[in-house]
């Protein structure tokens, strides 16, 4: 009964397994396992960071350093200086060579003139919050 429908799905299994096969080498680009999300925090970290730096003509690590102690409330970023920048540079630019150019080539763009810093929402980023039944929250794109 079901089988017409279902027979142009027989090959899914092999599909999703390539797929994830793909997926998980994608995945290891951004680090070992239990530091992808502190790779990622770097790579934002130098993102900023190269911001600054060109748009202000020089290495203005320290002062990023407490503009971050300041707006960051909630995890342990008060011993952070620019020192400390300046070494998590180094490591994302010796241990992930792809994750530092990436980093760079983002801020290099963030700078281009026709591209504005801050950017405003567009289709692809939520315009607000919606309320669930359950009263959790979700972002939207609906206008």
């Amino acid at each position: 009964m079901l089988k017409p429908f279902l027979s142009a799905y027989e090959d899914l299994p092999e599909r999703l397994q390539s797929l994830s096969a793909r997926l998980g080498g994608l995945a290891a680009l951004q680090g070992k396992t239990g530091y992808k999300s502190k790779n990622f925090s770097i790579q934002l970290l130098i993102t900023a960071s190269e911001f600054v730096k060109r748009k202000t003509k020089g290495t203005n690590d320290q002062h990023l350093a407490e503009l971050l102690q300041t707006i960051d409330t909630v995890s342990e970023q008060d011993s952070l200086d620019g020192d400390d920048i300046r070494k998590k540079r180094e490591y994302l630019r010796k241990k992930y060579p792809h994750l530092y150019k990436l980093a760079i080539e983002r801020a290099e763009t963030m700078c281009q003139p026709d591209v504005p810093s801050i950017p405003g929402p567009g289709p692809h980023l939520p315009t607000k919050m919606v309320a669930t039944r359950r009263g959790n929250y979700l972002l939207s794109n609906d206008k």
